[in-house]
């Protein structure tokens, strides 16, 4: 078996191995938490696409922007009360980006929070629409955005605050809310199996906490900027700005942008096949090729013109015609190699001189086929010649291809994640659904 085949059977066994394991691990996952769901009195559903539609739960609330968003190991249950799901969440933004989380999700039928986005605080990050709590703890590690400032001290008190900086030494916290609903996501993957119970006991108590204090709230101080719909809470849409909106991007700009990001992917990709090909064929003509002595009959440099089309005219070339006459197992032959193309005259010539009629030279023959052969082979730069030309473009392509990534993702970012139309540099929420607007999205260009 050759070098070649045992390279392929490898990649194509360690294929196969990712395939396995990658199929079985999920399959004995879903069967851990289907039991699991049983112990608790949840319902199961292995596959859940339509999620957010069956729960009946706002995007807005997600921490993820526009994208293909599934749910797996689905559970669904009553905890003190509340209505409770928790699942592995899978979220595919594009072909490059994609993630996967738990999250659990509470809703009360009675009690109505005020919309925030409760995140782990990131240095040097800017933020909009802060609420200041009296709790330096709590600052340390989050922050809380949200237009109803007063409404979430009300909900935010001392004995919540305790309750979620306390949780947070065993689980990494970071959640939404607003009108019925809470949504947490657990920072880490998919959460291993052993802390699944653990994660839904602490998110439940915090979410006790925030709907009892939520029910004080709401009694003592209306909060116009919820409004319930049937089983829903949207936002209103705010004022409509004084400063004209600005058209950053549009869904086709972002899908031409991937097309050509493909594209000089793809090419890129190319360079590096060819290069690697021909290094591997020239490293195999001098490790495995014998090599035997040859004379050469025939020694041709030949002078001719071909048309440019680009140009429109007339080139010379300068090729050196060798014929070689040698024997390999008893057996003689005589055979012309492919022509080798100089840029000079003077190297044309100078070659011609080296490889004169009547010299003798070791060159190399293929084992299989005897009539291929090759001359002038050795140590020297032609062996990484094609590897070396071939990742320089290679490289450029890549980093193109890299530059419209980067691009795509600025532009997504510039669009509002529920409704996906474009949004205003420097408002809070979008002006054409109502939904607030991450720090990270709404700051001044």
């Amino acid at each position: 078996m050759t070098a070649s085949l045992i390279f392929f059977a490898l990649i194509g066994g360690s294929i196969a191995l990712i395939w396995i394991v990658g199929s079985v691990g999920p399959k004995r996952r879903t069967r851990a938490l289907e039991a699991l769901a049983s112990e608790m009195g949840f319902s199961f559903v292995a596959m859940k696409p339509n999620f957010l539609g069956d729960l009946q739960l706002p995007g807005t609330l997600l921490p993820w922007s526009s994208g293909d968003r599934r749910a797996s190991n689905f559970m669904e249950g009553t905890v003190s009360g509340m209505r409770t799901a928790i699942f592995d969440s899978f979220y595919d933004a594009s072909v490059h980006q994609y993630t996967r989380n738990t999250i659990a999700v509470f809703a009360s039928t009675q009690r109505r929070l005020p919309t925030f986005d409760l995140s782990r605080k990131l240095l040097l990050q800017p933020y909009v629409n802060l609420v200041q709590l009296a709790a330096p703890e709590f600052s340390k590690h989050f922050i809380l955005p949200g237009s109803d400032h007063v409404g979430l001290r009300r909900v935010f008190d001392q004995q919540v605050i305790d309750l979620i900086i306390s949780t947070n030494a065993r689980e990494k916290l970071q959640f939404s809310g607003g009108g019925p609903w809470l949504v947490f996501l657990a920072l880490d993957r998919e959460l291993k199996l052993k802390k699944w119970r653990g994660f839904l006991q602490d998110t439940s108590q915090i979410a006790i906490a925030l709907f009892e204090h939520a029910a004080v709230a709401d009694t003592a101080a209306t909060q116009p900027s919820l409004i319930r719909t049937s089983d829903k809470v949207i936002l209103p849409p705010p004022p409509k700005p004084t400063r004209p909106t600005v058209v950053i991007s549009t869904p086709v700009v972002i899908k031409a942008l991937k097309i050509g990001g493909s594209v000089f992917l793809f090419f890129g990709l190319m360079f590096v096949a060819v290069g690697g090909w021909k290094g591997y064929r020239e490293y195999c003509i001098l490790k495995y090729w014998p090599s035997v002595d040859a004379t050469v009959t025939r020694c041709q440099a030949d002078h001719y013109r071909v048309y440019s089309s680009s140009s429109k005219s007339w080139n010379w070339r300068n090729r050196l015609i060798l014929e070689f006459r040698y024997s390999v197992a008893g057996r003689e032959y005589i055979t012309v190699p492919p022509f080798n193309e100089y840029a000079t005259p003077d190297l044309l010539q100078s070659k011609a001189d080296e490889y004169a009629e009547g010299t003798h030279h070791a060159l190399r023959y293929n084992p299989k086929n005897p009539e291929d052969i090759k001359y002038d082979v050795s140590l020297n730069f032609n062996l990484v010649a094609y590897p070396i030309f071939s990742a320089a473009p290679a490289i450029l392509f890549f980093v193109i291809a890299y530059g419209f990534l980067a691009l795509i993702r600025w532009m997504r970012s510039l669009v509002c994640p529920t409704c996906g139309q474009n949004l205003v540099p420097g408002q809070a929420s979008c002006p054409h659904c109502g939904a607030l607007v991450p720090a990270h999205k709404a700051r001044e260009p």
